[in-house]
């Protein structure tokens, strides 16, 4: 909206609706995943993507693998056969989820959701892993902490997650996560903001825009 008022279309109105979030499928929710995948007691880090490409943080991942310690437990959901021979062994790596059961039971079984893309237009996983009662850590770049952001205007802080400079790359992350200050972010308040992106509400903003 900021860069369209910059444009030629500055006369114009202009409206933004958010993606939205089907708060009946993705909620937080209790199942085995990580005893399926022998994470046990270790803090759990998640990584979801239907392609992973270098824009998506695949570099960034394989990085923070050999940079973080044992007690941490890095899950890359979304790889196939051959990406697979080429990440750490350190990485469990899994396949698409098709099913949205299993991946909002990965999301809860989370304790942070990296979504260390380089570019977004907006961040579904971000939205979807809120809605399961994680918490996010993203790059400060394009639109991707726009779903962390407050739904008041009050604040322009980051909530419910962590925002990292991007110029201090993968190095900030593993600073952020090691700082531990998203572990104070409830489930709770996690389910609270993504509940301000209900797909039906944002369908529903969409309909009425155009029916106007």
């Amino acid at each position: 909206a900021r860069l369209v008022k910059k444009s030629y279309l500055r006369g114009y109105d202009v409206a933004v609706v958010s993606n939205g979030v089907d708060l009946s499928r993705f909620a937080p929710r209790e199942g085995s995943f990580r005893e399926r995948y022998g994470i046990g007691s270790r803090t759990m880090l998640l990584g979801v993507a239907s392609v992973w490409l270098q824009i998506k943080g695949l570099d960034d991942f394989i990085a923070l693998a050999s940079m973080l310690g044992d007690e941490y437990a890095i899950v890359m959901v979304g790889v196939d056969s051959r990406l697979r021979r080429r990440l750490p062994h350190r990485i469990i790596a899994l396949p698409q989820l098709t099913d949205c059961g299993e991946l909002a039971e990965a999301y809860a079984a989370a304790d942070l959701l990296l979504n260390l893309s380089h570019e977004e237009t907006f961040g579904l996983v971000t939205l979807e892993s809120l809605a399961c009662g994680t918490p996010v850590l993203v790059y400060d770049v394009t639109a991707c902490p726009e779903p962390l952001m407050p739904c008041t205007g009050e604040s322009a802080q980051a909530v419910c997650g962590v925002v990292v400079d991007p110029q201090s790359g993968v190095a900030g992350v593993k600073d952020a996560i090691e700082s531990g200050a998203w572990r104070n972010v409830s489930a709770g308040e996690c389910v609270a903001h993504a509940s301000h992106f209900d797909a039906s509400v944002q369908y529903a903003t969409f309909l009425g825009i155009y029916s106007s």
